[in-house]
């Protein structure tokens, strides 16, 4: 379990405050991000499933169960698509108003409602936790070198094997956290030269995550892919086995 400091939550409240402010009518077909749904509540969802299918993933290659390794294999790849998705939405809806904030002025001042009335709450850090051990990751890559005698072709940026990758998702996570902050209390101010600085920075850090974990993806289907693999088919009529304790909504 890790804990990070972001509300994922107000990148929807920081694109309708924008939006509000150069009085456009906020259309959510306009953007990448699901508005109907909290994204906070997605992320810990997404990654507890990414959680329990690392686990599993280790558990099958402990075993020696080449079909379960296979099907797992598959599943992980999927759960790092949705987690690199989610940062990507985020980013391209960001990099949007950044584009939009270089070439606008807003006077706060004649605001229909003051925006000490409407939108002027402090962005208070609110810890969300994370049930994931992305350590795990290098565990299973390592293993499943030997597994498959399969050479990995190391990318190096951004992940190293030697780092801790707990760690790398903190920092950019809590990173992006901080940012958003700090570009909500200078755009409501109309710093905008500010604002627009700490925006270009929360878009680096997510474009950092999306490519992060779409580097994972990489990894896996590098194994999973590779000519020297034998990894065997697996039955229509497959089903995971009862005591990987997978569960059954997962699948």
């Amino acid at each position: 379990m890790i804990k990070v400091f972001v509300d994922l939550e107000k990148i929807k409240q920081i694109i309708k405050l924008f939006l509000d402010l150069k009085r456009i009518k906020f259309d959510d077909k306009n953007f990448h991000t699901n508005f109907n749904i909290d994204i906070n509540v997605e992320a810990i969802e997404l990654f507890e499933q990414l959680n329990v299918k690392l686990n599993c993933l280790n558990e099958a290659i402990v075993r020696e169960d080449r079909v379960a390794v296979k099907a797992f294999m598959i599943y992980l790849r999927g759960s790092m698509m949705q987690i690199s998705s989610l940062f990507y939405a985020l980013h391209e809806d960001l990099d949007l108003l950044l584009e939009s904030l270089s070439e606008s002025h807003f006077d706060l001042e004649s605001t229909r409602m003051p925006i000490s009335q409407k939108y002027q709450n402090k962005f208070e850090k609110e810890g969300i936790n994370l049930d994931v051990d992305l350590n795990i990751f290098k565990s299973i890559m390592h293993k499943l070198i030997l597994f498959e005698e399969t050479k990995i072709f190391d990318k190096i940026y951004p992940l190293e094997y030697q780092g801790d990758l707990n760690q790398f998702l903190v920092e950019n996570i809590n990173e992006l956290g901080k940012n958003l902050e700090f570009f909500y209390c200078d755009f409501i101010h109309n710093r905008i030269i500010n604002s627009k600085f700490f925006l270009q920075k929360s878009c680096g850090v997510l474009q950092r995550l999306f490519v992060f974990f779409d580097f994972l993806r990489d990894e896996i289907e590098g194994v999973l892919w590779a000519d020297s693999t034998s990894f065997p088919d697996i039955p229509e009529s497959y089903q995971i086995p009862d005591s990987y304790n997978y569960p059954k909504k997962m699948l």
